[in-house]
C-alpha cells in the first residue's frame, strides 16, 4: 500500500494526532530522526506517515480540529 508524509510535527503533537486517529481506524508512522535534535533544549520532530487509503477519514479529522480552532 502506498504511504505519504502527513508533515513534520512536535512529538507531543504527533502522539495526540495519532491517538485520535486511531479511534477512527487509522494508523499513522511516526518516524524520528535523533540526529536532528541533539542539543540541549531542542524539541524532538517526527515525520508522520500515513496510507493514502486512510487520507478521507485524515482530512475529516483535520477539517473538525479546524472548526473547533
Amino acid at each position: 500500500m502506498k504511504t505519504f508524509i502527513l508533515g513534520v510535527l512536535d512529538f507531543t503533537e504527533a502522539k495526540r494526532i495519532r491517538s485520535a486517529l486511531e479511534d477512527r481506524g487509522v494508523v499513522l508512522e511516526l518516524i524520528s530522526e535523533p540526529s536532528t535534535c541533539c542539543s540541549t533544549g531542542c524539541k524532538p520532530t517526527v515525520e508522520v506517515h500515513a496510507l493514502e487509503v486512510d487520507l478521507p477519514k485524515i482530512q475529516e479529522f483535520f477539517a473538525e480540529e479546524k472548526k473547533r480552532n
